[in-house]
This record gives C-alpha cells, sequence and structure tokens, in this order.
C-alpha cells in the first residue's frame, strides 16, 4: 500500500533502484499505507466521515528521495 503524488511543476524520476527522486520546484507526496490500523474508508457514503490512522504521510521538495523498498526517506 504505497501511493505517489505529484503537484505542478514537478516530477519523480525512478529508476532501476526503487528510489524516487524529487525534481522541479513543487512538491511531491509519499503516502504508507502499511502501518495502517483502522480503515474504515471503504465502507462509508460518500460525503460522510471516516476514520483511518497510523498512515505515514510525506510531502517531499527537491532533491529529496523516498526508497520505496525501505520505505523510508533520504534528505538531501
Amino acid at each position: 500500500m504505497l501511493g505517489l503524488g505529484v503537484g505542478e511543476k514537478i516530477g519523480l524520476l525512478i529508476g532501476d533502484e526503487p528510489k524516487a527522486r524529487v525534481i522541479g520546484t513543487g512538491t511531491g507526496i509519499v503516502i504508507d499505507g502499511s502501518a495502517i490500523e483502522i480503515n474504515h474508508v471503504g465502507y462509508v457514503e460518500n460525503g460522510n466521515p471516516f476514520a483511518l490512522t497510523k498512515v505515514i504521510y510525506s510531502v517531499l521538495t527537491q532533491g529529496v528521495v523516498s526508497d520505496l523498498k525501505k520505505r523510508m526517506v533520504i534528505a538531501p
């Protein structure tokens, strides 16, 4: 359970090794759901509140690298 997101003016370079390097002037997002304990997202009607706990959410900028295999962020 790993999600990657990019905003405007940004890219994520992912090579042979499972690492994502941020390039550009915006922000990238990595959402790691491997530690989720409570997840009611799929059990509620549209627009209703839901419970979701222990989600690891990282906002990345240029030069920051996310090791997708080890699930850790490496500072530039």
